[in-house]
Parts: structure tokens; sequence; C-alpha cells
């Protein structure tokens, strides 16, 4: 193929990593500066000296230089694969990239997801409830003769038919529909035990639909998309594909000239993002502190748009790029990075992980009333011990049941009742001692009488005693 070799040709781009940018020597590279370079001295060798002027104002700045024709060769310019013109000027694709990346400063969260599945399960939670009632007071009346029976042997005034019956049947059919079976109620009566296993059977497919309704629900918030990009507020590249692609999607796009711009305001707004997923692999770690969405299909091309001298090598470099995709796609291996994923897991492990996070509402405030309730209950457990039952205890201590003494019907007696006994003895003994002492005196009087009146009769000498007591 002939070829018409220009002295000199200016390059026109913007600094736009992967595609193209200058390293930390100052040194041009990327895509772009390898395949134009590559491609230029394939067919022009040594001939052609390259010119490098960069544009600050990126794709509106490069739009700039086409209208006004002061460079040969402008890029990196997106547009359609397909697409032979831009802005009546020569275009030829590059480098075609696989989508649009979409990130949001949100982070995925379950937050009301338990509040969701009690309140969009409470029907199954009821029937669950209504049918334990009703299996507990099938079970109560199935052994209604059993316990009448039984309660007859006991007393005949209690009648064996009321409230508490079926409330032990409720707890009995509750215990067993959750396999749980303490075994502390069971039926007895042959007819109570067919119901119960009939009970058992349904109970564990009652149980399951609730269980299974909860975990529905609790699913769908973790796997549902919170963030979609209709009506959204996002930051793009100005002039760019994703910008027209907002457009279309029915966003509302903000165009910013450089990426440090845009992911800067983008942050600081809290606002979406969308990005050449190309571009977004190169800043992946600038973007951290945002999370990827996912990643839009829309297939596009960044590449070349050629006038004045550039013209010139129009077929060559069209011809090398069509010919040499293996040298291309190795020049693309080599500068641009894996787009990866988020840190910390999918947004679907992420709202996993925080419907038990302290971070969510409900379980702060459950955890926060749980605490309180406990710290709570702790002092008043404290204060009831130290000001009440110490106190009742020392009391008690003080007034502590002694074994029975003189005729007590009880098992003991307290201190002060002790005292009161033994003053009574006191009284009994000084009076049982005056006693003794009268009698003394009058045996020493009746010695010294004569032997006919030492036969005196008893009674008398009972009155006499009595007359001195």
């Amino acid at each position: 193929m002939r070829v018409r070799c220009p002295d000199n040709v200016k390059l026109a781009f913007a600094s736009i990593p992967p595609y193209i940018y200058k390293d930390e020597n100052s040194k041009v590279t990327g895509v772009f500066g390898n395949v134009i370079s590559d491609a230029i001295n394939f067919w022009c060798k040594d001939q052609t000296n390259l010119t490098y002027i960069e544009v600050g104002s990126g794709l509106v700045g490069l739009e700039k230089h086409i209208e006004n024709a002061t460079a040969d060769i402008i890029f990196p310019i997106p547009s359609a694969s397909n697409r032979k013109f831009f802005i009546g000027r020569p275009f030829i694709p590059v480098v075609e990239t696989p989508g649009i990346a979409f990130y949001t400063t949100a982070i995925p969260n379950a937050k009301n997801a338990i509040s969701d599945a009690v309140s969009n399960g409470w029907p199954a939670l009821v029937f669950v409830i209504i049918s334990a009632l009703l299996a507990g007071m099938i079970y109560w009346i199935s052994d209604l003769a059993r316990q009448t029976r039984k309660l007859k042997e006991k007393t005949l005034t209690r009648r064996p038919f009321n409230l508490e019956g079926p409330f032990k049947g409720f707890y009995w059919a509750m215990v067993s529909m959750t396999t749980v079976g303490y075994g502390d109620f069971y039926p007895k009566s042959a007819l109570g035990r067919l119901l119960a296993t009939i009970w058992i059977l349904m109970g564990i497919v009652i149980i399951s639909l609730f269980t299974a309704t909860v975990t529905t629900i609790l699913l769908a918030a973790c796997l549902a998309n919170d963030v979609t990009l209709n009506g959204a507020h996002v930051a793009v590249m100005e002039n760019s594909i994703e910008y027209n692609y907002a457009v279309k999607r029915n966003a509302f796009p903000k165009g910013y000239s450089t990426i440090d711009q845009l992911l800067h305001t983008a942050y600081t707004k809290n606002q979406a993002i969308l990005l050449d997923s190309f571009i977004a692999g190169h800043y992946q770690e600038k973007i951290t502190k945002f999370r990827l969405v996912e990643v839009m299909e829309y297939v596009f091309s960044n590449g070349l748009v050629l006038e004045n001298k550039g013209l010139w090598l129009e077929p060559n470099i069209r011809s090398y790029i069509q010919n040499n995709k293996d040298t291309l796609f190795r020049i693309m291996s080599s500068s641009i990075r894996p787009l990866q994923s988020n840190i910390g897991g999918s947004d679907a492990e992420v709202k996993s992980n925080s419907l038990m996070s302290v971070e969510n509402r409900s379980v702060f405030i459950t955890l926060a009333g749980t605490t309180l309730l406990i710290g709570i209950f702790s002092l008043f457990g404290i204060l009831f011990d130290r000001l009440y039952l110490r106190r009742r205890v020392k009391d008690n201590k003080e007034e502590k049941l002694l074994p029975g003494v003189i005729g007590s019907d009880d098992d003991g007696i307290t201190k002060h009742q002790l005292k009161e006994q033994l003053e009574i003895l006191r009284d009994i003994r000084g009076e049982m001692n005056q006693f003794l002492e009268l009698v003394k005196i009058r045996i020493a009087l009746g010695s010294r009488m004569t032997h006919s009146n030492c036969h005196m009769d008893d009674d008398l000498a009972i009155n006499n005693i009595e007359l001195v007591s």
C-alpha cells in the first residue's frame, strides 16, 4: 500500500487513562499512545515526527481541536463502533468498550427487612396462633372425660372445663408444632393421642409455611436492587457516551471535564457516577468510596479523528488496526486493569450482613432496649437485695425461731416470746420458793406440838398453809 508520510504530525489528546496518559517520566503511554506510534512507525519508519498536545479540558477541548482543525490526529473520541465519521471528519475505532459501570455512594442495607418481615408476614403468624389454639382446645376436649374423672378424685367443687384447660392445650400445641416437645403435657386417652399425631404432622407444615414466608421476605429484601439509574443524579464525563446513555435512561447527568473532578464532586455531593468500564478499572483504587451497582451492557468504541496531515495516513492506520488485532489486544492487556468487584462482597452479601448489624435501626433499638432492661432489672435486684432482703434476713436472725417450750403449739418461739416465758417462769419460781419456805416453817412448828396434835386432818393443814400464803 502506497503511503504518504508527513514530516511532522500533531497529536491532540486528553489524558484519560488507560487510553492515553503520561507516566512518571512524562512519557505518553496507554493504549492509544502505543497503537498510534506503532501504526505510524510501521508505515513511515522514522520519517515522521510525533508532536503531542495535551488538552486540559477533556472531551470538550478535543472537539474544539476538531472544529478548529488545530491538530492532525485527535483522540480518544468515544463514538459508535460502526461509525466512520465524527463531526464530518474520518473516525477510526480503536478500542471497543464492553459497557458502562454504574456506581453509587449508597451503602446497600436491609435495615427495614426485619420490620417488613414482621409487618408482611403477620397473616401467617396469625394463622399459626389460631391453628395452635384450635388444636389445643381439641386436645383438651378429647381428654375431657379423663380430666373429669381425675378431678372428681380430688374435689367435687372444681369444674373440669375451665379457662386453664384451653390455655394448657394451646401451650401443648405450640410446643408440639415447633417440635420442641417438653413432655410436661401430653394426651392420655386413645382419641387424644390419635389427634395429637395428626396435629404434629399438620403443625410441621404450618410452621414451615410461616418460616418460609419470613425467609422469602428477607431474601427478597437482600436481593432487591434499591438503586436504579432512572431518575438518579449522576456524574459523567462531559460530551461522553455515558452522558448520552444517562439521558436515554431518564437520569439527570452532570458533566465534568476531568476524572478527578468528577470523582471528588460526586462523592461530596453524594451523586452516582457513570464511567467507561475500562476507565473505572484504572481508577478503581480511587473509587473505593463508591459501590459498583452493575456494569451496563452498552458497546461503543474509543477511536481517532483525522484531519489535515492525518488524512494522509487514514488508510494506513485503518489497515494496521484491522490487520493487527493480536498486537492491539496485547497492548490492551498490558494497559487495561480488570474491573474488580466491590470490597466486602456483592450487594446481596452486604445486605445479608446488615440484617443483624448495629447500623440496622431495628437491631440497634432491640439491643439498646434489651440492654437497658437488663440494666434496670439488675439495679432493681441489687437494691432489692441490699435494702430489703438482707435487712429481712437480719431481722429473722434476730427473731430466729427456737425449740418450743412451755406448752407452745408451734415448732418454736421467737426471742421476744421466750423472754416473756422466762419472766413468767421467774414469777412462778418465786412463788414456789415462798411456798416451800412456808412448808418448812409449818413442819418446824408441827414438830414442837404434842404427839396427839401431829395427826391433824390433811384438809386443815392445807387450809392453814393456804391461809399463811
